[in-house]
């Protein structure tokens, strides 16, 4: 853009197409003055944009990657929904007969109340 930047015409270029009008020289010189400015402030803007257009790219690529996590959320959680539900474990408290399962219950017990009393320090 800049080599298309009209302040870097010279007053004897300008005289030459105005024809070499004084007024329209000057005229020339101060149009070409501000939309030189306004060239810098477009090529500027222009950079800003498409720093904009890569931020809302990312953007568009994060929410179509947050859409896609949620809908395995979605298929997960009607998966769910739909599975068979699941007695809990009952643990009986009477082994019967069983002399074995009687003291594994015993030491189990006991070792439940230790790790308690070592949680409790």
């Amino acid at each position: 853009m800049s080599s298309l930047n009209p302040r870097r015409l010279t007053r004897q270029q300008i005289a030459r197409v105005v024809g070499n009008d004084p007024e329209l020289i000057k005229a020339f010189e101060a149009l070409f003055a501000v939309t030189g400015e306004g060239a810098d402030a477009i090529e500027t803007l222009t950079v800003l944009v498409d720093v904009a257009q890569q931020s809302a790219d990312t953007a568009d690529a994060r929410a179509v990657a947050a859409l896609a996590q949620l809908d395995r959320i979605a298929s997960a959680l009607e998966a769910l929904a739909l599975a068979p539900a699941v007695a809990p474990a009952v643990v009986a408290d009477d082994f019967g007969d069983c002399p074995t399962c009687a003291a594994t219950r015993e030491a189990l017990v006991a070792l439940t109340r230790r790790v308690e009393d070592l949680e409790s320090r």
